[in-house]
């Protein structure tokens, strides 16, 4: 589990710096035309390259695993919280 969430996070990792170089690299191109549309789509990648660097994977999912009790036998588990990361 621990090999997989490392995985996950290296790979997470090397596509939000991929996105943000291709982002960089598109800013930077004096070809691009400066419309409405550009605009629009540059900013969203800004924001999004941005966003990613905000939480690493690790954390989001500690924040999402927080509080919950995992000491309870099968039998007696009862679903009472659902969370999503």
């Amino acid at each position: 589990m621990k090999n997989f969430i490392k995985r996950t996070v290296s790979e997470d990792r090397q596509r939000e710096n991929a996105e943000a170089e291709a982002a960089r690299a598109e800013i930077a191109n004096p070809a691009t035309s400066e419309s409405r549309r550009n605009f629009l789509k540059k900013t969203a990648i800004g924001g999004i390259a941005l966003g990613g660097g905000m939480m690493s994977m690790e954390e989001t999912v500690e924040k999402a695993t927080s509080k919950v009790k995992r000491s309870s036998s099968p039998s007696d588990l009862k679903i009472t919280d659902m969370r999503s990361a």
